[in-house]
């Protein structure tokens, strides 16, 4: 393909906004069939993400959110403010060193977070690490550390591997 200069720099104008667009998927929170919150994450080409939950079960209405970066799979830096029940907190973590503060608890905490997956509590698109950690051959329940960036600590979930489902985008996978 041969192209004038001025018309690869039209085509260029017009086909790099479109490679740079971020990734949004929203997704509603029920419980007991009642709406009860939302989560919103977008991810850019450049690795950067922003995730914003909210949450409202009965008196109870928490607001976290958590910007941050990725490098291919690693979690390098990222900051979370949640506010709700109690006095709220801030957590900043980049390139090993994880700050928390929240009511009068304000200190520095060194974290080495080696190839473990991720968990997400608030953030649940964290969660698909740790699943695919999961060997969904054995059909027994598997414990599996992870790091919870919205808690700012290790987890051992347990993950029992129950069917598989096709579904219109592929296969699904259930998990007690």
């Amino acid at each position: 393909l041969v192209m004038r200069p001025k018309y690869a720099t039209l085509f260029a104008a017009l086909c790099l906004p479109v490679t740079c667009l971020a990734d949004t998927t929203r997704m509603d929170i029920t419980l007991a069939g009642s709406p009860a919150g939302e989560n919103v994450y977008i991810s850019n080409p450049d690795g950067s993400f922003s995730s914003t939950t909210t949450l409202s079960i009965a008196s109870i209405h928490i607001k976290s959110v958590m910007t941050g970066k990725m490098e291919g799979k690693r979690l390098v830096q990222y900051r979370l403010e949640q506010t709700g029940q109690g006095p709220g907190a801030v957590i900043t973590f980049d390139h090993g060193k994880l700050h928390v503060k929240s009511g009068a608890t304000d200190t520095d905490i060194p974290l080495i977070i080696k190839n473990e997956p991720y968990f997400g509590n608030l953030h649940p698109q964290f969660s698909a690490s740790v699943m695919l950690a999961v060997d969904f051959s054995k059909k027994t329940s598997q414990e599996i550390k992870s790091f919870c960036p919205d808690a700012a600590t290790f987890l051992s979930p347990k993950f029992t591997p129950l069917q598989e489902k096709t579904i219109s985008a592929g296969k699904a996978r259930m998990f007690d």
